[in-house]
Parts: structure tokens; sequence; C-alpha cells
């Protein structure tokens, strides 16, 4: 209960020293209409997250971003976190324990493709240091024994280096050494190598 001639401070007055309220991140986004025709909860574009990431001195992590940003609810938050694991994947973005952070200038590694039998392919880098594992999505039209320039995108969850594929620059040997199966209709060679992980 207010005593007669006392004040009530408005409701938005804020104590000294208490944070500004987070921006809203329409505003910003240049892509803000196209996001829009795509999602009926839109949340900030690639675009802007790159340039947020860019610009923060650390690694954010998906929780600091959504605040940056006024992403408050479940639902945004999880779609923000689901487009920065497409950043990551599509090599725009590289993640660590502290948080996303911008490919930029990313490590870039020429190496040689090995295939292994459980369908995982590695690059092995020319300069001796230790494989990469390169996304399966880029897998699809390289062989055993190319040569490729790819892009260090991270570590994954067992340590292990994480690559996405730049560009091919040298061809696997036309010839494969194997044995000959007979089937109903055509056959099929078991290669030597088992480096290569597709069937021939």
């Amino acid at each position: 209960m207010t005593r007669r001639g006392s004040s009530t401070p408005p409701p938005n007055t804020h104590k000294r020293g208490s944070a500004a309220p987070p921006k809203d991140w329409r505003g910003e986004d240049p892509n803000l209409e196209l996001e829009k025709s795509r999602y009926a909860d839109p949340i900030a574009s690639r675009e802007l997250l790159l340039k947020h990431l860019a610009e923060a001195p650390e690694p954010l992590s998906a929780a600091r971003l959504a605040k940056r940003l006024g992403l408050n609810t479940d639902a945004q938050r999880d779609a923000l976190g689901k487009r920065l694991t497409a950043m990551v994947r599509d090599g725009q973005a590289l993640q660590n324990e502290h948080g996303y952070s911008t490919a930029g200038e990313a490590e870039r590694v020429a190496g040689r493709v090995r295939g292994r039998a459980s369908g995982e392919v590695l690059i092995m880098p020319d300069d001796g240091t230790a494989p990469l594992v390169l996304a399966r999505a880029d897998s699809a039209t390289l062989m055993h024994n190319d040569r490729v320039e790819v892009r260090a995108v991270g570590i994954n969850d067992r340590g292990r280096r994480m690559a996405r594929l730049i560009r091919r620059i040298g061809d696997s040997p036309e010839r494969i050494g194997g044995v000959w199966h007979t089937g109903p209709g055509r056959g099929r060679v078991t290669p030597e190598d088992p480096g290569h992980w597709y069937s021939v």
C-alpha cells in the first residue's frame, strides 16, 4: 500500500549498473524478409550470426548468442542451435568447448583421401600431421587416393579434427586391383586396398 504523497518509480526504471535490454535482431538483419518468407517464427539469418561471431572478442555459446539477439522462446533457441550446427557442418563457423566462432581464415589442409571399411573417410595431410575426418556429405564425389584441399572446421566429440571439402586437386589412379565376383546380371570387384569404402 502506498502512502498519500509518496511517489512510485515507473516500472521500466533500471537500477544504476543494470544491463540494458537486448537488441531485437530484426532491426539489423539484412535478410529479415527472406527469413520471414521461409519460417513462421524466423530467427537471425546466417549472415547476421556470422557478423555477431566476427565482432565478438571470444567464442560465443548458443545461449549468449540468443541473449544478444533477443531470441527468448524455447522454439527460437532450438532453431538457433540447429542453425549453428548447420553452419559448422557447412564450414561457415567453428565450434569448440568455449562456443562458436567464424571460420574466417580457418586452416586449409592439402592431403590425400583415405577410406575405411566402416565408411569413414579420412584426409591424410601432406605435412604428416594427424588425419582429419571428412564430413560424410563431402565424400560422395570422391574416391580413395584422390588429392584434395579441405578446411579444418573444428573438433568432434572424440577429439578428432573435422574437415569440409574445398576442392579436389588430383584424381586417384584410374586402375583398381581386386577380385572379381560374378553375380546375376552383373558382377562386382572387391578391391585389394580396403581404403575403397564404396562398391566397385
